[in-house]
């Protein structure tokens, strides 16, 4: 059960072209509403870890979706936080077959961390917290500059 206020309230992301961006703040939301995270400037990465680095409670942290936009096809960059200067683009990235990962599973099978991103109503949840994180493998370079949260703890 998931109640109202267990949501984070800080994130840091890393990505894996080794650019790393921190203190993305995020709201209490108890209707369901997307949270975005526009990045300053368009990141390609293989990658992406979201790390939770403060909390408005602890208990079922986690994502109920995380939605990504950007390009795919980006071309590899030699340099952390460059970005493919061709994508001009905000589109969905629909991810279907990536890998993830994540710290912990508050309820084992029933939450794991392809559950964050595949649409469902399903929830990833840690239950701890700071320190948390979902790790995700897009398996391809892509560009992002944008991504979208629903946060556990929401009426939706």
């Amino acid at each position: 059960m998931f109640f109202i206020g267990e949501q984070n309230r800080q994130v840091r992301l890393d990505f894996g072209s080794g650019c790393k961006r921190s203190g993305f703040r995020l709201t209490v939301d108890t209707s369901g509403v997307f949270q975005m995270i526009n990045l300053p400037s368009p990141i390609n990465a293989t990658s992406l870890k979201i790390t939770i680095t403060d909390t408005w409670n602890i208990g079922n942290n986690g994502w109920k979706e995380i939605s990504f936009y950007g390009c795919y096809g980006a071309t590899p960059v030699l340099h952390p936080c460059r970005y493919d200067e061709t994508c001009t683009l905000n589109n969905e990235l629909k991810l279907t077959g990536q890998t993830c990962s994540a710290s912990s599973s508050i309820y084992g099978f029933f939450s794991t961390c392809q559950f964050a991103y595949d649409g469902s109503d399903i929830p990833w949840a840690s239950g701890q917290g700071v320190g948390e994180w979902i790790f995700i493998n897009f398996n391809s370079w892509v560009t992002l500059r944008r991504i979208v949260f629903i946060q556990t703890g929401t009426l939706t």
